[in-house]
């Protein structure tokens, strides 16, 4: 078939616009594929330029095998569903912490970790201690910072990253072997405080201020948890550590901040922020309570207890 001139011209200019059209779009698709591979690089980046902090698993450390584990004779609620709790960051107590977060796995998921745990040996640099930083908890695998809350809490708190401290803070190293077992996709917010006695008030209401829009909705407490990271009476006797207890059962049973200051641990801070955050005095529910003496009959003179609650 013989066509035209103008014809032609027509046909021509057709195919012109067709394969512009798909060059314009091999060019568009790959331009935002190269944008969309370049920010997950650049987030995998930031991820493992992290400073990687070591925990007991990455130490190869492990508790005796010959302690003495008391009997789990506690019994939760019926469609129980906790998202706050008290537990040890002492590794002696290994196998109850394990208890402690297999008993939340069994109940729900966790997407982040809000850890308030004590500064220890006086390291911090700033007021509140904030991590930055990624956990190793052996054969590569690994518990990160959720750079975006975090970098929020820092800017609430107004300090920086205070990553140093917590190459030796057992406060929240020891947890993080845990976290990984039962929530391998969580991340964690992490604050360590300074809990030195006379606790200082308007310290620790800044911090639940900060931290509670982060908990103050049913949606929020099911995608979230916070974590107070304490272990109780410390360096007494087993009499002295008794009548300690009998006080921080003061507030176990009442856990309003009217009685924050009964609670005999190391943490004041946490005890004081959990209280304002979760707005509501019904008793723990308290897996155990025990102490190292009992534990592990050693340093009869020198006993830390520990309490492992869960709350709604």
């Amino acid at each position: 078939m013989n066509l035209s001139g103008k014809q032609t011209g027509h046909c021509q200019k057709t195919i012109r616009t067709i394969l512009f059209l798909l060059i314009f779009i091999m060019l568009f698709s790959g331009c935002s594929k190269s944008q969309k591979n370049l920010g997950t690089a650049q987030k995998v980046e930031t991820l493992s330029a992290l400073p990687i902090m070591p925990t007991w698993a990455s130490d190869n450390y492990m508790a005796p095998e010959w302690l003495l584990w008391p009997k789990a004779d506690y019994s939760l609620p019926q469609n129980f569903y906790p998202w706050c709790g008290t537990v040890s960051h002492h590794q002696l107590t290994d196998k109850l912490i394990d208890t402690w977060f297999s008993e939340i796995k069994e109940r729900r998921d966790v997407e982040n970790f809000f850890i308030i745990c004590p500064s220890h040996f006086g390291l911090s640099c700033y007021d509140y201690s904030v991590a930055e930083v990624q956990w190793d908890c052996t054969n590569g695998k690994y518990v990160q910072s959720n750079l975006e809350i975090t970098g929020e809490i820092k800017n609430a708190l107004d300090v920086q990253a205070d990553n140093q401290m917590f190459t030796v803070e057992h406060g929240a190293s020891t947890l993080m072997p845990y976290i990984k077992k039962y929530f391998p996709e969580a991340k964690v917010v992490v604050v360590a405080v300074v809990t030195e006695a006379p606790m200082n008030v308007p310290y620790a209401q800044k911090l639940a201020e900060v931290i509670e829009p982060y908990f103050n909705s049913k949606e929020k407490r099911q995608k979230d948890f916070l974590l107070i990271s304490t272990d109780f009476s410390h360096h007494g006797t087993p009499e002295v550590t008794e009548v300690r207890d009998s006080h921080s059962m003061i507030f176990l049973q009442r856990p309003a901040l009217e009685n924050y200051v009964a609670a005999s641990c190391d943490n004041r801070v946490g005890m004081y922020a959990l209280a304002y955050i979760r707005k509501d005095s019904t008793p723990a529910q308290i897996l155990f309570h025990t102490n190292s003496w009992l534990l592990s009959g050693m340093d009869e003179d020198d006993v830390t207890s520990y309490f492992f609650t869960l709350m709604e």
